[in-house]
């Protein structure tokens, strides 16, 4: 995003007919103790703590005793998160499922060497059942897969090498399971734009079933199945949802200097304005909107996370090799944003907010249920 960043005090202001609200956040100490999620209080922002004090973060440290980092993926629960384990001497990298409670026994989905440069792209879990994307480098280019394993126990399983040119976008529809079937956008070509909204049934996990393919002449990503998205909107060209089963097409208008993003249930906007970026957030029938002037970035690609919450961050200048940004959770429901921390990573999916803090030694993951939050 573009737009000025700047320091100040934390504002709102109300607007007639459209809820608005000035976001413009204190500076916080720069120091190796600005992990902590307390820190705004001094500068007269609400704190995460303030906010909701009787709902804590689940905290996990990042290295594990035999020296191997752990990095989340996908938090189940407040006990179980599947993320990837990087070795010690970084030579391997393994998919596995973490409980918290007995951290030195991962459940190990799948085990790669770095050396050969096995991408996992993508991750779902429906029930039991964990689903994953992988790419490789190969002679011919990058190779796709489909890979499927049982939560607690049982081999790995490949689903399908069937993928087309996966596409993906860091958001949490990039691989889901829906009705029995699993879906994933593929890119057959860029001139002229084809996509493609790839799908597998779960019964024929491995059996050798084929792919089914729905070709469209556009460029589109997965939303919350049967919905799409065309990519975000920009210049003025309009941004459209699209559901698969009915043919209902809901269109918004984009300005020339905005982005646009869209789910079933809210769209957001994002342009410059005079104080600092300005986001827009609305359902896509333009109903219940929202308004925010707020100098930073967009947190994370997905809209109104738990239907709710939206992610921001802005970046801070630092001493120390990791790139470090305060990380702010603003709440559409009550129009209220509360600072969350100082973090050097954050990511959000399925209900679930997590963030990385380093006091210039050790780094701690925090993760939060933001459908907890009264």
């Amino acid at each position: 995003m573009g737009g000025a960043r700047g320091r100040g005090r934390a504002g709102i202001c109300a607007a007639i007919a459209v809820s608005a609200v000035l976001l413009v956040l204190p500076a916080p100490n720069t120091g190796p103790a600005a992990g902590s999620t307390a820190e705004g209080s001094r500068n007269g922002a609400t704190t995460l703590a303030e906010a909701w004090p009787d709902h804590r973060p689940v905290t996990l440290p990042r290295a594990r005793p035999d020296g191997s980092s752990f990095e989340p993926r996908l938090v189940l629960d407040a006990n179980r998160a599947v993320g990837l384990l990087t070795s010690a001497d970084d030579t391997a990298v393994s998919l596995v499922v973490l409980t918290f409670s007995a951290p030195d026994a991962p459940r190990v989905l799948a085990a790669t060497a770095q050396a050969d440069h096995v991408v996992f792209d993508a991750v779902t879990v429906r029930g039991d059942t964990a689903y994953w994307m992988t790419t490789t480098p190969d002679g011919d280019g990058i190779s796709g897969a489909l890979w499927a394993a049982d939560l607690s126990a049982g081999p790995t399983r490949l689903v399908t090498a069937d993928t087309g040119r996966a596409a993906f976008r860091g958001s949490q529809y990039d691989l889901q399971v829906v009705n029995g079937r699993v879906y994933w956008a593929a890119v057959r070509s860029v001139d002229p734009v084809v996509t493609e909204i790839r799908s597998i049934a779960e019964a024929d996990a491995g059996a050798g079933a084929p792919v089914r393919v729905l070709a469209l002449d556009r460029s589109y990503s997965l939303t919350a199945v049967p919905w799409i998205t065309s990519e975000p909107g920009r210049g003025g060209v309009p941004l459209e949802l699209r559901n698969l089963e009915t043919g209902r097409r809901v269109t918004l208008a984009v300005g020339p200097e905005e982005r646009a993003w869209c789910t079933p249930t809210w769209c957001r906007t994002s342009g410059p304005g005079p104080l600092g970026d300005i986001l827009t957030l609305a359902r896509p029938d333009a109903g219940e909107r929202r308004r925010i002037t707020y100098s930073g970035d967009i947190g994370v690609a997905d809209v109104a996370i738990a239907d709710r919450f939206e992610i921001l961050t802005t970046p801070l200048p630092t001493r120390y090799a990791t790139t470090r940004e305060t990380l702010v959770l603003y709440d559409l429901r009550t129009g209220r944003a509360a600072l969350v921390a100082v973090v050097t990573s954050r990511s959000a999916r399925d209900g679930w907010l997590w963030w990385e803090t380093t006091d210039g030694e050790s780094a701690t993951w925090h993760l939060l249920d933001l459908t907890s939050l009264p």
